[in-house]
């Protein structure tokens, strides 16, 4: 039960923490005003009199308060209680005492409550309504509109001290009220305070991120533009190397051409020796490095300096301070070296060199360095292997050509042992073979004398001579002439070629009759007797034997 009874004069709770707090302050003010309007009217005696008839309307209007403001109606409940209390309080001061009524003074309760209202106005209608409420009556009793009735001491000490604990009341509630809102300021600012430190502080920390994002930034951005000019420098370096298939001439190059496109002052390239003990410095840009050359500089393979291991593991190395490396050569010709890296030079798994790199600086190379200058060191690579297979296939094409020379000069050589005509000698009306050398008569004059070459090979002469001399053969007649020897060079040896095809086909023919008469026959005897007899007939021979080796003479 007791439970019940707080559920029914519990205060309602909304949302808004400032609607729940009227709330809470108008209910303890209906229900306080309610319990001593009662109290009046259990003292008045009788329920036939004015006041207690008013009495009961407040309460009326206190219970119909109570219903609007659980409905959420918490600001127009309020004023319906103020402004129906003020008409009350002003009908029973003019049923009494006028301006000496003790309700009267219920006008400062009422001013009080219109403060719940949380706003200005309502305080200053409901002031100035009871001002002009007091001076209203005091005029009329003035004039005479109405004749005050004094009350009892006794009463008015009652009404007196119900208006009194009223205005206790609602003194204690706004002083209350007041002292929550300064509480809860206080706990604001102190929260908006630490708010605050924490914003300056996340300011900061935001400052401090944005300092080192844009650090970040600004360095990457260094980064990839010197990427970026790195990759251009390697693509230029690229394309010039690749159009130079001279090895003499390539390595040389491409160390002026590192030296210059990326400022280092040192740059070597090593070849490894066909036995593969040894790194043999083959071109350098460095005046140190020309000295080395001359000295035939060379580093044993996994042995000797950053050179030596890579040429044995072929992976990159560098040393960012020569000083304190360990595995740097101290070389006496480049004494102003202080970080190096070293590249292996690879075709496909196979090393063949290594791209030697120093700087006069130290802690100039990085990871991202080592990487791109790989790929300047397999386009190097590849240049040089390109290179050696240019002068290997130039060497075996010129050994081709030789071979095919020799050939064909001992071709025509066997050709011109065995033809017992030399030449032929073109006249107007007749044609002379030649039997030794050029038969000219002595009446011409030579004018032209040609070289018949087949592959750079002269497999003859073609002169050309005439009767009158008072013309002369002209440069068109020259270019007619050559062109007419290169043809007859390509004629005479395509003749030449298929006079000794069927030449080799006529042996082969003669060999294969042979062979079948052979087989014709499983005696052995008839076989010797019949190779002997084809060989002779084939050789023209007067005479064809078969000695057979004594096996006790061996």
């Amino acid at each position: 039960m007791l439970k019940n009874l707080k559920k029914i004069f519990a205060p309602p709770v909304f949302d808004d923490q400032d609607k729940t707090e009227t709330a809470q302050y108008l209910n303890a003010i209906l229900y306080l005003s309610s319990f001593l309007l009662i109290l009046l009217i259990f003292a008045e005696g009788t329920l036939t009199s004015r006041p207690s008839t008013v009495y009961i309307t407040l309460i009326v209007i206190m219970l119909a308060t109570q219903i609007i403001m659980r409905k959420g109606q918490v600001t127009l409940a309020a004023t319906i209680f103020i402004s129906l209390s003020w008409i009350a309080m002003t009908y029973m001061a003019w049923e009494a005492d006028g301006v000496r009524n003790a309700s009267l003074i219920a006008y400062v309760i009422l001013i009080l409550l219109s403060s719940l209202l949380r706003d200005v106005r309502p305080l200053i209608f409901f002031t100035i309504i009871s001002i002009a409420a007091l001076w209203g009556l005091a005029l009329a009793e003035t004039h005479g509109l109405f004749v005050p009735t004094l009350d009892t001491p006794t009463n008015l000490a009652r009404d007196l001290s119900v208006i009194f604990i009223l205005i206790s009341t609602v003194s204690y509630l706004s002083i209350t009220h007041l002292n929550k809102t300064i509480s809860r300021s206080k706990e604001n600012e102190e929260k908006l305070s630490l708010r605050n430190q924490e914003l300056s502080q996340l300011h900061n920390e935001l400052e401090e991120l944005v300092k080192e994002r844009t650090s970040e930034l600004e360095e990457n951005a260094k980064k990839l533009e010197t990427r970026a000019a790195q990759l251009q420098g390697i693509s230029e370096v690229s394309q010039t190397i690749a159009l130079v298939q001279n090895l003499d001439i390539l390595l040389p190059e491409i160390t002026k051409l590192i030296s210059e496109h990326f400022d280092f002052y040192h740059i070597g390239i090593f070849l490894i020796d066909d036995d593969e003990k040894f790194a043999v410095l083959q071109a350098s840009n460095s005046p140190g490095g020309e000295k080395m050359l001359a000295n035939g500089h060379k580093l044993e393979v996994g042995e000797t300096g950053l050179v030596g291991r890579v040429a044995a593991d072929g992976q990159p190395r560098i040393a960012l301070d020569v000083g304190r490396d360990a595995a740097y050569f101290d070389n006496p010709y480049l004494p102003e070296t202080r970080s190096e890296m070293a590249l292996p030079l690879k075709v496909s798994d196979k090393i063949i060199g290594v791209l030697d790199v120093q700087s006069k600086y130290k802690n100039i190379f990085s990871k991202e360095d080592t990487e791109v200058f790989e790929a300047l060191a397999n386009q190097v690579a590849i240049a040089i292997e390109n290179a050696r297979l240019v002068e290997e296939t130039q060497a075996a094409l010129e050994e081709a050509r030789e071979i095919s020379r020799q050939y064909i000069r001992q071709a025509w050589t066997q050709l011109a042992a065995s033809q017992q005509r030399q030449g032929y000698r073109y006249t107007e009306k007749h044609v002379y073979p030649l039997s030794g050398e050029s038969e000219t008569p002595k009446d011409e004059k030579d004018l032209l004398t040609i070289p018949v070459q087949l592959r750079d090979e002269t497999i003859g002469v073609l002169e050309i001579s005439q009767n009158d001399q008072t013309k002369n053969l002209g440069e068109e007649a020259l270019t007619v002439a050559r062109a007419i020897a290169n043809r007859a060079a390509l004629a005479l040896e395509n003749a030449r070629l298929l006079e000794e095809t069927t030449r080799r086909a006529g042996r082969e023919r003669l060999v294969s009759d042979i062979t079948t008469k052979i087989r014709s026959t499983n005696d052995p005897n008839a076989m010797i007797e019949t190779a002997l007899r084809e060989l002779k007939q084939a050789l023209g021979a007067s005479k064809v034997e078969l000695a057979t080796e004594n096996e006790e003479e061996k």
